[in-house]
């Protein structure tokens, strides 16, 4: 899926991880489920080459949404 940057509108480039304190963390996205905590994805980065901005969205939000969360 192409994305557009929201500021410039710029086609942004897809494919990037987030990176913190020098190490690659698996962050997920969850919700809170009574007390548990279930898993819904891995968020996913794009960057706008002409302004910098940083993207960061959820690819399967069809499965997110047929699985109720």
């Amino acid at each position: 899926m192409e994305r557009n940057c929201l500021r410039c509108g710029t086609k942004m480039i897809p494919g990037y991880k987030l990176k913190l304190n020098f190490k690659v963390y698996d962050i997920i996205v969850t919700k809170i489920n009574k007390k548990f905590f279930r898993k819904v994805d891995k968020p996913s980065v794009s960057i706008c080459p002409s302004c910098g901005e940083i993207s960061l969205y959820l690819k399967n939000v069809k499965d997110i949404q047929k699985n109720g969360f």
